[in-house]
């Protein structure tokens, strides 16, 4: 039950009462609570409400930093090493401030949006919808457990992200780029080729072998099978755990066989196809990669970027976007509609049916 009062200094406030039967012993419980706001009661009679359950079923409900170690023990496991890396570093470096020592039923909704707020302004959206997102996740845990009976998360909503520019190469760009990066002889030239003409990722450019080249009707394809990530080194599986197949069309084959003839020692099954250089493994694939482009007057982009120049050239060149989501390994179509959208090889020349102003050829 929630009252609304007004006190002796004529300020409003808002009595909560919540009682509940046990049904072993026969008893009627009872808690009482005072807020400010009736948002605010209504929070607090959840709150009750969910420590009168406890108390009856003599559970012990645990603090947020046990809930964290136990939601990662339980659940990070089975994600990939950086995505689980990734969660613990913005659960610790953003909730364990505000939520440390709470027990888990009493965090509200208003811990939750101090959390939110504490970010700083010059950081991106993104940013706080990544730690609702990961908050969610430990509260979803806690119900599962039944700690909880409501996410504190669920009525918490954040302006919708803008959707992030996509940066990739022209043809055009993309020749003059791997034309230069063959003729310099620099290490990478091979990565960046096979990079683009494969659309794999770079943890599956790392882990690729060549017992992974097979024939398949006649056709040379690659058998994505694997990855490697900083944190969790080489698995065998890719990041979606899902095979995939590519053809390697002439310019792929033609990168192998050059690979082959400068380490014909190298080519057994078991041996990596592209070079590993330690700097790709160090994460600094993005910096020799826009260096080398702005040395020859280009755009500079990531390395991820050169799958996203995979995919807008096969859209592009008429693939349809299931086929291409098919090759790059995508799960969710909401993602190959970015590149899509970004190119607009949907909509290319649609327009031309309009011709309202009876456009005429120019007579001679």
């Amino acid at each position: 039950m929630i009252r609304k009062i007004t006190t002796k200094k004529g300020e409003t406030r808002y009595d909560v009462q919540v009682s509940i039967n046990n049904l072993k012993t026969g008893k009627r419980l009872f808690k009482r609570g005072r807020t400010k706001t009736k948002f605010e009661a209504e929070e607090l009679r959840i709150q009750l409400r969910q420590q009168l359950k406890t108390e009856i079923s003599g559970r012990k409900v645990p603090e947020w930093t046990d809930l964290q170690k136990a939601y990662e023990e339980n659940c990070l496991v089975n994600k990939a090493a950086s995505t689980a890396h990734n969660e613990m570093s913005i659960l610790n470096n953003h909730a364990r401030t505000v939520l440390a020592g709470k027990i888990v039923d009493q965090i509200s909704e208003t811990d939750i949006r101090e959390i939110l707020n504490r970010v700083v302004a010059n950081r991106s959206l993104s940013l706080k919808h990544n730690i609702r997102k990961c908050l969610s996740n430990v509260f979803n845990y806690a119900i599962e457990s039944r700690h909880l009976s409501e996410n504190p998360c669920r009525r918490i909503r954040l302006p919708k992200v803008p959707e992030p520019e996509l940066n990739t190469l022209s043809g055009q760009d993309i020749k003059l780029f791997l034309q230069k990066a063959e003729d310099s002889g620099v290490e990478w030239f091979p990565i960046w080729a096979f990079a683009i003409h494969t659309g794999l990722r770079s943890g599956e450019l790392i882990a690729l072998r060549y017992k992974h080249i097979q024939e398949n009707e006649g056709q040379l394809v690659l058998k994505v099978q694997a990855n490697w990530t900083k944190k969790g080194g080489y698995t065998p599986y890719t990041k979606n755990k899902m095979m995939r197949t590519v053809p390697l069309n002439k310019e792929a084959q033609r990168i192998i066989a050059l690979l082959r003839a400068a380490n014909p020692d190298k080519c057994a099954p078991e041996d990596f196809i592209l070079p590993q250089i330690p700097a790709w493994k160090s994460g600094d694939a993005a910096k020799d990669l826009r260096a080398f482009l702005s040395g020859c007057g280009l755009e500079a982009i990531r390395f991820h970027d050169l799958r996203g120049c995979f995919i807008s050239q096969c859209l592009l060149n008429g693939v349809q976007p299931s086929v291409v989501m098919k090759l790059v390994g995508h799960a969710d179509f909401k993602v190959m509609m970015r590149y899509v959208r970004h190119t607009g090889s949907e909509i290319i020349g649609v327009t031309e049916v309009l011709n309202f102003l009876g456009s005429k050829k120019k007579k001679r």
